[in-house]
């Protein structure tokens, strides 16, 4: 491919997109003799570039997290062409900067889905799933083996008349997806995150999460 044919992307999502390509090239068809590795993309949006322990931030605590920068790689310069939630994902599900892949706020980008991460990853034999926030025009459900999308606020009604904290409801579905996913088949599963997004005007977003400001499982973050 020409380089004047590539999309328009970001260092980290450069990276990303490379290990799909990789794995689309070398996985034409999943056997279980190869074992192509499993994904799992953790994804939250509109926090502060130090809003991690391991950034140095004074008051944030992030052990988890800081755990995986410390065993991995913690890109440090990273930039994005528009700050918005909507256009960012569709940039990370698309490999493309805005201009390209046509989401200038939060609607349905204009790539086709085969040409998407998990198209791909679906279309060479992926169990497929997005946890989470969405927002980019109406969820394509049946693109995904398991689709749950949630908007609105931080805390999210449940059945009963109770209500849940979502990024309980992201770990309590995420878990969901890994206990029940097809033990012959590699996965991909994008949980995304979005309580770390502000809820302009609405109070309720200061609450105190359940045990006692920890992660609303009781888990460090």
């Amino acid at each position: 491919m020409s380089t004047t044919a590539m999309p328009k992307t970001t260092t980290v999502t450069r990276l990303f997109w490379a290990a799909v390509a990789a794995v689309s090239m070398a996985v034409p068809s999943v056997t279980a003799e190869e074992k192509p590795l499993n994904i799992v993309l953790l994804y939250a949006d509109d926090w502060r570039h130090d809003t991690l322990g391991c950034a140095g931030h004074p008051i944030v605590r992030t052990p988890r997290l800081d755990s995986l920068a410390r065993e991995g790689i913690r890109f440090t310069h990273n930039c994005v062409t528009t700050a918005i939630c909507g256009v960012s994902r569709a940039s990370l599900f698309t490999g493309q900067w805005m201009l390209r892949h046509g989401n200038h706020a939060f609607d349905a980008f204009d790539t086709p889905w085969s040409e998407t991460y998990p198209g791909l990853l679906r279309a060479h034999g992926y169990h497929v799933g997005q946890i989470g926030k969405w927002h980019c025009g109406t969820f394509p459900q049946e693109q995904f083996d398991v689709g749950l999308a949630y908007a609105g606020t931080h805390w999210q009604p449940e059945p009963d008349g109770s209500e849940i904290h979502v990024t309980s409801k992201n770990e309590r579905d995420a878990l969901a997806f890994l206990r029940d996913r097809p033990r012959g088949r590699p996965f991909c599963l994008t949980l995304s995150f979005f309580a770390t997004h502000a809820e302009d005007e609405n109070p309720r977003q200061y609450l105190p999460q359940p045990a006692g400001g920890r992660h609303p499982a009781g888990h460090g973050i």
